[in-house]
């Protein structure tokens, strides 16, 4: 079985479209990026928390304990990509 490399190219060619979008997003918003994993589902940007990101409209989906307390893992999406960064309560 031979697989069709257009199809995966044009699979990446959509994810890193989608990638720039959301960096132009975030950019214009000010806020900075700390990593980005292309090997999703849905391409994941982890950014810096700072006031900006409340511009962002994020909902909770993790919660775990560190030594300074509770951390929750927050996330939105820009342009078919999730945008995760972490708060304290």
């Amino acid at each position: 079985m031979q697989l069709n490399h257009q199809l995966v190219n044009t699979h990446y060619i959509d994810r890193i479209g989608n990638v720039a979008y959301a960096i132009g997003k975030l950019t214009d918003l000010d806020i900075s990026i700390l990593d980005i994993d292309m090997n999703r589902a849905k391409p994941v940007i982890t950014v810096q928390r700072c006031y900006a990101v409340h511009q962002l409209n994020g909902v909770q989906f993790a919660r775990k304990g560190g030594p300074a307390g509770p951390i929750n893992r927050m996330q939105a999406n820009i342009h078919n990509c999730r945008i995760e960064w972490e708060v304290q309560p």
